[in-house]
């Protein structure tokens, strides 16, 4: 029974740490991803399906005043009326350098998945509202 015992606990913290590597595996994997900002490169290269649709910029407009007009102000620079309460200054929209290097699936993946004070707003928008809202950003750098 002792020598059991033992043969049982070894094979029960293999298990162990088997899990905790597969796992900070995954954790980092998640972690790079959340702390570089960096969108994954099959969404990266998404296209707007509404780009080109001029339309589509005035509902996109209606969810900015609503959901980001707040942090990213009147103008996109940043300076909405709650950013001065915020630790990470909101993103400017205004900046063209900027704004020419993020492709439209790296917006929608930051706007999906927030970060920092930032929210997630894939708990309340849905993909096409913020495939609009992203055609209306893009008009604050040209």
């Amino acid at each position: 029974m002792h020598r059991n015992f033992y043969r049982i606990l070894k094979k029960l913290l293999y298990f162990i740490l088997a899990g905790v590597i597969l796992s900070g595996s995954a954790a980092w994997a998640a972690e790079k991803y959340y702390y570089d900002w960096t969108a994954p490169p099959e969404i990266a290269s998404m296209k707007n399906p509404y780009s080109g649709n001029p339309g589509v910029r005035k509902e996109g407009g209606a969810v900015y005043q609503k959901w980001c007009l707040r942090c990213h102000g009147r103008k996109g620079d940043g300076e909405g009326s709650s950013s001065l309460s915020l630790r990470i200054p909101p993103g400017d929209f205004t900046d063209k350098k900027r704004m020419n290097a993020q492709t439209d699936g790296t917006l929608f993946w930051k706007v999906r998945v927030g970060r920092g004070e930032m929210p997630p707003w894939q708990l309340i928008l849905r993909k096409e509202e913020i495939w609009k809202a992203i055609g209306f950003i893009r008009k604050f750098s040209k």
